[in-house]
């Protein structure tokens, strides 16, 4: 009889530590681009849905994130190169490339997903704050949506991106 009341306590023990963790937001990206600039300055985007970062600000990268890493980025006016193999849920994208332009704010974090706009490819922006936790579902898009962002070398004419 002792030994299932010493079990139960474990096993909810071991619930609560899972939820608790789950639950909690990670403090540190997945790939940090400067450890000098502290995270207050910094904003974190997420490239899951959109490809391989390979040019920031003129600078030559290999970035690639999954459904929930983070990489971190002094905040201000930034020039990604994006290799796009992604998709909007409903089409396939893929350009070689691709040049984005966005001004992140510091502590926001940013899901980017590729999208097409009347003649334009481009990436949709979601903005979430630091400490929140992102579940992307229809809700969550619906609320953090922040606006359409074509690429600067991309239009209808312009074959790069095929889907």
């Amino acid at each position: 009889m002792k030994r299932t009341s010493f079990v139960f306590p474990i096993i909810l023990l071991g619930i609560l530590a899972f939820l608790v963790s789950s639950c909690v937001v990670t403090t540190k990206a997945k790939i940090v681009y400067d450890d000098a600039i502290p995270v207050e300055q910094a904003a974190w985007i997420n490239l899951y849905y959109v490809g391989t970062a390979v040019g920031y600000n003129g600078i030559s990268v290999q970035w690639q994130t999954g459904p929930s890493d983070g990489i971190q980025i002094p905040a201000g006016d930034t020039t990604l190169e994006i290799n796009v193999n992604g998709s909007d849920g409903y089409k396939l994208y893929k350009g070689d490339g691709m040049i984005f332009k966005y001004n992140f704010q510091p502590q926001k974090q940013y899901r980017l997903m590729v999208a097409q706009e009347n003649d334009a490819y481009g990436l949709s922006v979601y903005t979430y704050n630091m400490d929140e936790k992102i579940t992307f579902t229809d809700t969550d898009r619906k609320n953090h949506y922040t606006g359409f962002v074509p690429f600067l070398n991309s239009s209808k004419n312009n074959k790069t991106v095929l889907n």
